[in-house]
């Protein structure tokens, strides 16, 4: 696995003002579902092979989706977005000419050995191995929020101090949860590497 320093959430990009601008120019925020959207996602869905596929649209405060597939939710804070994309573009700024190449096969190699990783962490806790359970924690804290998988990476921080501090008990359901994480995750990633 490739591991990064964690990166500091840079600022909005100078352009997000415009973005957001031209967002409300689609009046498309707030309408009702459409059958060809839909379609999309399903296919999304269908063709990754992923229990979550979205269309959203990013304004000033939250994540709208226009269509959806394996949840419930209209909506959730930007913060809750599954990538934070002004770390994939300081990404990008930060790997310079090549930077599309270099990040496909960064995202290559995180969604290949991510599922191993996590698979790590399940056999750790059922062993009682809290080293085990660090470890794999620690090295995909890093390379997630390199990617701008912040929520993703938390969860891999907090299984780390539980393994560091051999707190073992709710592992499992953390490991749950960074589970579904990865499969937004991994939709985000790859939509962003074919889109």
């Amino acid at each position: 696995m490739i591991t990064f320093n964690p990166i500091q959430m840079p600022p909005l990009p100078s352009n997000e003002a415009d973005r957001l601008k031209a967002l409300e120019r689609y009046h498309i925020l707030d309408t009702l579902p459409e059958q060809a959207f839909d379609d999309l996602t399903k296919l999304a869905a269908y063709i990754c092979d992923a229990p979550i596929a979205l269309i959203s649209l990013l304004d000033a405060t939250r994540q709208w989706f226009k269509s959806k597939v394996g949840i419930d939710a209209t909506q959730t804070p930007r913060r809750e977005a599954a990538l934070e994309l002004e770390v994939l573009q300081a990404l990008r700024e930060t790997l310079g000419e090549g930077a599309s190449a270099c990040l496909a096969q960064l995202i290559t190699v995180f969604l290949t050995e991510t599922p191993a990783l996590i698979q790590g962490m399940e056999t750790a806790i059922v062993q009682g191995n809290a080293t085990g359970l660090e470890e794999s924690a620690h090295t995909l804290k890093s390379s997630s929020a390199s990617l701008g998988a912040i929520t993703f990476s938390e969860y891999c921080e907090k299984l780390e101090r539980m393994g560091e501090n051999e707190q073992l008990t709710t592992a499992s359901e953390v490991v749950s949860r960074l589970k579904r994480e990865y499969e937004r995750v991994k939709v985000a990633l790859r939509d962003i590497k074919f889109g």
